[in-house]
């Protein structure tokens, strides 16, 4: 019976999950299998990229989510040990029935009160600091909670300006532009290696006809009517073209045209 009353709860999880891509196309919690192909795939990758540096190490994966990132690292990438936290009590029940594995351990704990020294080989933070008031505090004690020699593998969004305090992504504390946030990395880590993570100049000429038109209220309520009969996303012919690729950066992109003319994440790899 525990059993079932786990598969229930996972299941409502991943409706919800479900009903929030299909009518309000969107969802601020990556559940696998359940979120856009172009979405599910960068979260991936991300993770994939991590597998680079996680054999047989002691990792720290912050605001783990669902869990499949953090069965990622310790499956595909071979790590000695997996401490996932994530803030959210529901996330952590639901990782625990469907991404349960001997060397994860899930626990319930904020981002910015980790409070740890000298354990970890290496901390995964995706998709995470933007959405912290005190993302200062977070980068100390993750620096803290390092070996010396420690690795710390972290991405944000590219933003269009230096900082951003008012992102259009209401779930945003703030935003940083590509040279910017190096600078808030190297407050507290020498920065190793950068990737991008960038996505087709497509999507970046439909949010900014988005941006430009405005809209009257009464038409934005129709469209979305539309989208919830119709159950379309917003990307409505999915192909590998509008996939992401995970690359270094070696200056093949000018520091002007990322984020303007591309949209996607930035992944620094710092060290301790």
């Amino acid at each position: 019976m525990g059993n079932l009353e786990e598969d229930v709860f996972a299941l409502k999880f991943e409706l919800e999950t479900l009903s929030n891509v299909l009518l309000r196309s969107e969802s601020e919690r990556w559940i696998p299998n359940f979120l856009y192909p172009q979405t599910e795939k960068s979260h991936i990758d991300r993770y994939n990229l991590a597998c680079n540096y996680s054999f047989n190490k002691k990792i720290l994966d912050v605001a783990c989510g669902s869990g499949k990132g953090s069965n990622i690292l310790a499956n595909e990438g071979r790590a000695l040990s997996v401490n996932a936290y994530d803030i959210d009590e529901r996330a952590i029940r639901y990782a625990k029935h469907r991404y349960k594995s001997e060397n994860i351990h899930y626990n319930i704990l904020s981002a910015e009160d980790i409070n740890e020294e000298g354990f970890y080989d290496l901390v995964v933070s995706f998709e995470t600091i933007e959405h912290l008031k005190d993302y200062d505090r977070f980068l100390h004690n993750v620096r803290k909670a390092l070996k010396n020699g420690g690795m710390f593998l972290v991405s944000t969004p590219l933003s269009t300006v230096d900082i951003d305090i008012n992102p259009d992504n209401p779930y945003h504390k703030q935003e940083w532009g590509f040279q910017e946030f190096h600078h808030e990395i190297k407050k507290f880590f020498s920065v190793e290696k950068i990737f991008v993570q960038l996505y087709p100049i497509a999507i970046q000429n439909y949010r900014n006809a988005k941006k430009q038109v405005a809209k009257p209220l009464l038409y934005k309520l129709i469209e979305r009517v539309k989208r919830r009969l119709n159950a379309k996303p917003y990307f409505e012919n999915f192909n590998h073209s509008n996939f992401s690729v995970i690359e270094e950066f070696c200056n093949q992109y000018s520091i002007e045209e990322l984020s303007v003319k591309n949209v996607g994440y930035q992944i620094v790899l710092a060290k301790k």
